[in-house]
């Protein structure tokens, strides 16, 4: 019997380093994000004044969307995200096995 709670002892030792890396991981992700949304939000106000005056511009231009609509295939957009959010996805899974397999 003590021979089994040693092990049940070890496994939960293994799964509390786990969770204590992914949770490191979470708040240093946590951080970046912080930093990258920070940057965006400062490019975004210089970049204000650029998006205000095209759409001024493409407003004066009558039916505009109207003949640039029927060329604009959203399909082809919502494919390529796809596709680009399961190679992140799968990026991030495999450094966090490579990382935990290190233990």
């Amino acid at each position: 019997m003590p021979c089994l709670l040693l092990g049940a002892a070890a496994r939960c030792t293994n799964v509390v380093l786990v969770l204590s890396m992914l949770f490191c991981y979470l708040q240093i992700n946590d951080e970046a994000s912080d930093r990258v949304l920070a940057v965006e939000q400062e490019f975004n106000k210089r970049r204000r004044p650029i998006y205000r005056e095209r759409s001024y511009s493409l407003s004066r231009i009558p039916g505009f969307w109207k003949k640039v609509g029927p060329g604009f295939r959203v399909q082809d957009l919502v494919t390529h995200a796809v596709g680009s959010l399961a190679l992140r996805l799968h990026v991030v899974l495999y450094s966090l096995i490579t990382d935990c397999s290190m233990l």
